[in-house]
Parts: C-alpha cells; structure tokens; sequence
C-alpha cells in the first residue's frame, strides 16, 4: 500500500511538472529614452531666462554617502544631476561644486545641464 501510495505521488508531481512547463517564447520590450529636439532645448532655454516664479531646489543625490571613498557613477538617472526635471531653474548642490578628480560624471551632467537645458547651480 505504501508503494503504490508513494508511486502514484510521484506519477502526479512529475505529470504537474510537465505541465506546468510551458517555454516562454515572449520578448521584452525596453522602452527607449525619449530624446528631445533642439527647439525643445531652445524653448526651455528661453522660458528660463524669462519673467516667471523661479524653481529652486536642493540636491545631493549624486555624491557618494559620507564618509565613503572614491567617487559615486550611478546608472539611475535618480542619482544624476542630468536627471533633475527641466522645470528646475535653480540648483544648489549641498555636496558641493563637482569637479574632473570628484565626481567627473556630475560634472559632465552639470555641464550639459546648464547649456543644454538652461539650468543654474550654486553651492553653500
């Protein structure tokens, strides 16, 4: 009785293994970045430089965690200054002014938003 009682739970694991096996033939689709023309750029560089309510804001997201050595190159666009919204007129970096030996890649992203996009930067 044990025999046939262990031998039919096996037949019904394996025969649910089976079918439960089922080849995923489906593809992943990743999303591309959306790009922006240069009118956009242009446009959000003179809006900026218009008579409107300023947005200021803080950040520090891009600079390693205190106390941490060497520098922080995140792939997320949330721990890059290039990923701030273009709606941002004004930044002050609490971690300070990035430069080629800390943080080459905040400062690339710096760099890039303050003449692509139109944005300010200052530092306590």
């Amino acid at each position: 009785m044990r025999v046939k009682y262990s031998f039919s739970l096996i037949v019904t694991i394996m025969l649910l293994a089976i079918a439960g096996c089922e080849k995923d033939t489906k593809t992943l689709e990743i999303q591309k970045l959306y790009t922006y023309d240069n009118q956009y750029y242009a446009n959000l560089r003179a809006y900026k430089k218009s008579d409107h309510q300023l947005f200021y804001g803080y950040y520090a997201a891009y600079a390693p965690i205190e106390g941490a050595t060497g520098n922080k190159e995140s792939a997320s666009w949330g721990e890059r200054i290039i990923g701030l919204p273009d709606s941002v007129d004004i930044v002050n970096l609490w971690a300070g002014i990035p430069t080629k030996d800390f943080q080459p890649l905040a400062l690339a992203d710096m760099q890039y938003c303050r003449q692509k996009k139109g944005t300010r930067f200052v530092s306590h």
